[in-house]
């Protein structure tokens, strides 16, 4: 689960923000369309406690939209050292953004690697087919 500083905090219908946030993360990344997880979701940009997180989220749903203008928009104002933080880089480096000018951690890497290794089986995929 994914930790928010007021993950004690009951929220959207007696729902956890944390819970919130690990299921939109979870919604965006595997490709399934939940549009409940991202209703919930949209209630915690008012919160200024979550709103990096909804920042976060949607900034990654943009990226595998291939929508990097507005990726770009919801990174522009998460903060480089906070948790969402840690992942812009990465998101600037799979997107080809900023790719020469940043250097990735070897944890970065991995991530980015995992992340795109998927993609590249799927266009190798429909190139065969």
């Amino acid at each position: 689960m994914i930790a928010t500083n007021n993950s004690d905090r009951v929220s959207v219908n007696g729902v956890f923000p944390s819970t919130i946030v690990s299921d939109a993360f979870e919604a965006v990344t595997n490709g399934m369309s939940n549009p409940g997880t991202l209703e919930k979701l949209e209630l915690l940009q008012q919160d200024p406690e979550t709103e990096d997180w909804y920042k976060i989220i949607k900034a990654i749903k943009a990226f595998y939209a291939q929508d990097f203008e507005e990726m770009q928009n919801f990174l522009s104002s998460i903060e480089e050292d906070s948790i969402e933080g840690s992942l812009k880089n990465v998101l600037y480096y799979m997107s080809g953004i900023r790719k020469t000018e940043i250097e990735l951690t070897r944890q970065e890497e991995k991530l980015a690697a995992k992340v795109t290794e998927n993609s590249r089986f799927l266009s190798g995929a429909l190139t065969e087919l």
